[in-house]
């Protein structure tokens, strides 16, 4: 995604990508939890609140970035690094 002519969020499914704790596509919410401790806010995802949460990991309380990961059903089956204006948008687009 690009807002305002500047890279401002990647969106993956690929079971490639890794973050560098490990955590990846088909990696549970626990392992999830367990990388990044108390830095993860989960909450219901928008559309699939039943079966699917978001979980937002910001380095810090100053980090304008960060990565999200969208697990269904406890699985990690999204994942979205960028800048957390653009991460917190629904529809991932402007």
């Amino acid at each position: 995604m690009f807002n305002e002519g500047t890279f401002a969020r990647l969106e993956t499914d690929s079971p490639l990508a890794r973050t560098l704790e490990g955590i990846g596509i088909g990696s549970t919410e626990a392992e999830v939890s367990e990388a990044y401790g108390d830095r993860i806010k989960s909450t219901p995802n928008v559309y699939e609140p039943d079966t699917t949460n978001d979980l937002l990991y910001v380095p810090d309380k100053s980090s304008e970035t960060g990565i999200q990961f969208l697990a269904r059903d406890g699985i990690v089956a999204y994942i979205f690094a960028g800048r957390l204006h653009e991460l917190k948008l629904i529809e991932g687009c402007l």
